[in-house]
């Protein structure tokens, strides 16, 4: 079943089902009052919520990054709860950690939602606002995304899928909510975590299946110039995997999209990594 506008949606809360709309947090929590949690955003198809391990590694890193508590409940076991409650087939769940509030515990909260249709073909742009990829907290997923949700807005506001943010040393690190890659002369190309960016979950396994099949790749800063040459560019995202671009708003007018043949080969060999996993789960 897929979550939709007709059937009641339910969340977890601290270890409690609840409906989604009387899911509510103090407003006393940490993560209210200070931005101050970490977050995960996992696909779920055929009712297995893909490379959870990963993204729950990620997690608990970042806990301990901002000195936040494990939760008091096991994050896996209710996202199994939330999957088996709203009998998802294929959606994306929210695992949210926040600091709490004063005195209390961490609260963990899991969130279903629908995957919205993908509007082709992927139209991308530049953000006005760069990073400072010097930042400590630059590479964590937190709750504070101020530039984040700027950029998303922005690159929504123009008509794009999104918008590719620069850093303050002349090149771009990544989107608001994707990873960049980009093609030249056969070398795939993609930011190194250096540049301030998020250890993308997707981006992790787009890299090993290029080891795996020994394509030639490197991570190295890409500035616009890059982008400009580049013969294939794409972007990556947990909830999408693999984004053939067609256009950089402002930059590239025309770029081959779904008819790139590294990108395509990439999107068919993570979709069959995929397919694995979920058969081993």
């Amino acid at each position: 079943m897929r979550l939709g506008r007709k059937n009641p949606v339910y969340a977890s809360l601290n270890g409690r089902l609840l409906l989604r709309e009387k899911a509510a947090i103090p407003v006393t929590d940490a993560g209210y009052l200070l931005g101050l949690g970490v977050f995960e955003t996992v696909r779920v198809e055929d009712g297995v919520p893909l490379f959870l391990e990963d993204h729950l590694k990620r997690l608990a890193i970042g806990l301990h990054t901002i000195k936040i508590e494990k939760p008091a409940w096991d994050p896996a076991g209710e996202i199994d709860r939330v999957i088996e409650k709203n009998r998802i087939a294929t959606a994306v769940i929210r695992i949210t950690v926040s600091g709490g509030p004063p005195g209390g515990p961490s609260t963990l909260v899991i969130v279903p939602r629908p995957i919205p249709e993908l509007k082709l073909p992927i139209h991308i742009g530049i953000s006005p606002y760069p990073k400072d990829p010097k930042d400590a907290f630059a590479g964590l997923k937190t709750t504070s995304r101020l530039l984040y949700g700027l950029t998303h807005r922005w690159a929504e506001s123009h008509g794009c899928f999104d918008a590719l943010i620069p850093n303050h040393q002349g090149d771009l690190a990544e989107g608001s909510i994707s990873n960049l890659f980009c093609v030249m002369k056969g070398l795939i190309l993609t930011p190194p975590l250096s540049r301030g960016i998020l250890a993308g979950v997707t981006r992790g396994h787009l890299l090993s299946i290029c080891k795996r099949r020994k394509f030639p790749f490197k991570e190295s800063p890409l500035t616009l110039r890059d982008l400009e040459r580049a013969d294939e560019i794409f972007l990556s995202n947990t909830s999408r995997g693999v984004l053939p671009v067609d256009r950089i708003r402002g930059l590239r007018r025309t770029l081959p999209g779904l008819k790139g043949p590294v990108a395509v080969k990439l999107q068919e060999l993570y979709i069959r990594r995929v397919e694995l996993y979920k058969k081993r789960h």
